[in-house]
């Protein structure tokens, strides 16, 4: 691998219109002019600086080594964005993403874009790649598929209250319960709460990651068997990171995450750019 310089870089924040709500988003990039931009989703009912931050740790890293402006931002009802997280749809999500790299298109000029994915966000990603012409994207942990019957039950109500007591009388709560934690869908603390699952619907067929721009998967130690059986078939390019089964966000990972997303940008058909 290439020697990297380390840059020193700018963290900004900012505000970003999205239809009627207004999106908190934070760049990080040197004071050279970015080459591409790296657009870093949260999971569903997340935020851009999650519990531990390692995206904010990824984007740092990656605007210190390449000209890159990385973008972290909160979807609306999430984190510090405005409107309510009660009735977002997926489409919402990809059009949060789209106003995000119009913003930045504005702002800086038309660039290649990469998208930054983890856990069930692969969903959002593989959903909008096409439509914003991502030029690559990472998938770290990713979830691609809803389970069917967590979609049968969600189907017969609109929140996550009511989704456990109706999978309670049909014996199936401890099944709801470990795949709305693996999904990413709500931590353990807000199971309770009131929650639209609607936008469970917009999930893609798993097959069409075949149809992916070039994609660094990293797979880790919460990662679902049968997703990274999937991943492989579809020939992506991975990064597993399983040893120990850490989660990629261990301290002990970021720093395996980081070298192997360097790599896998340098290798790049743009990355001569980017260096």
């Amino acid at each position: 691998m290439t020697s990297l310089s380390r840059r020193a870089i700018n963290v900004e924040q900012h505000w970003i219109s999205s239809q009627l709500d207004w999106l908190a988003a934070a760049t990080f990039r040197s004071a050279d002019e970015p080459e591409a931009y790296v657009l870093f989703l949260h999971p569903w009912t997340s935020w851009k600086d999650e519990r531990d931050y390692a995206h904010v740790k990824l984007a740092r890293d990656l605007a210190q080594a390449l000209s890159v402006e990385a973008v972290l931002f909160d979807h609306r009802g999430h984190g510090e964005s405005t409107g309510s997280s009660a009735n977002v749809t997926m489409s919402d999500f990809v059009a949060d993403v789209q106003h995000v790299q119009q913003w930045l298109q504005q702002r800086s000029g038309s660039k290649a874009t990469i998208v930054v994915a983890s856990g069930v966000a692969a969903v959002t990603a593989a959903s909008v790649a096409s439509l914003i012409n991502a030029q690559a994207l990472v998938l770290l942990s990713p979830s691609l598929h809803v389970p069917p019957r967590l979609l049968d039950l969600a189907a017969r109500t609109q929140s996550v209250r009511e989704l456990l007591k109706f999978a309670e009388r049909e014996n199936d709560l401890a099944y709801v319960r470990s795949a709305l934690q693996r999904l990413g869908v709500l931590p353990d603390h807000t199971l309770g709460e009131l929650f639209n699952p609607a936008f469970l619907f917009g999930v893609p067929d798993p097959l069409s990651y075949l149809g992916l721009p070039p994609t660094l998967v990293v797979t880790d130690g919460e990662s679902p068997s049968y997703d990274v059986h999937l991943l492989a078939s579809c020939a992506l390019r991975i990064a597993d990171i399983r040893g120990g089964g850490l989660s990629f966000r261990h301290p002990d990972c970021l720093s395996a995450v980081s070298t192997a997303m360097l790599q896998f940008f340098q290798s790049l058909r743009f990355a001569g750019d980017l260096i």
